[in-house]
């Protein structure tokens, strides 16, 4: 359906609402003008259902497919527990380092900050190449080879 069309349902609806409310100057009027005005919104949005997305002035909108997110994987070891290491992504490393000693001061060394094309997919990576070292969350228990094997990425 033609925006086209909407609109002149739209016009249509409300010149019956001025008749008949210059005929019947009730209640009647006002309800079947505000039918015809709902049919009209309505038809709208079926019109648009199934429709690519659109700019404001009717033009399609083409979504590019992004690429992956550049960032860093970090390794940071919790010295108290000296095997624990923690394997996460972000894309500022100072300000999560920084979150990171606020959480467990005194406690954090940086083992490796690796700058990569597509951070998420090598963190997902490590975490499952390590899953059997798993402690709780992004922490896992890891060997000096193993953690030399992540610093060699």
């Amino acid at each position: 359906m033609n925006a086209l069309i909407i609109v002149a349902i739209a016009i249509c609806a409300l010149c019956a609402a001025a008749l008949a409310w210059r005929r019947w100057r009730g209640k009647l009027a006002i309800v079947i003008a505000s039918c015809f005005f709902t049919l009209a919104i309505l038809a709208l949005f079926i019109h648009r259902i199934g429709q690519p997305p659109r700019c404001d002035f009717g033009d399609p909108v083409d979504l590019p497919k992004l690429p992956h997110p550049a960032g860093y994987v970090y390794v940071i070891q919790d010295t108290e527990f000296s095997k624990f290491y923690k394997i996460g992504r972000t894309v500022e490393p100072e300000r999560r380092i920084s979150d990171i000693r606020n959480i467990l001061p005194g406690r954090s060394e940086i083992v490796a900050i690796i700058d990569t094309q597509d951070a998420p997919t090598l963190e997902r990576q490590l975490h499952q190449r390590y899953t059997e070292n798993r402690k709780r969350g992004e922490w896992f228990a890891l060997t000096d080879a193993q953690v030399r094997e992540i610093c060699g990425i």
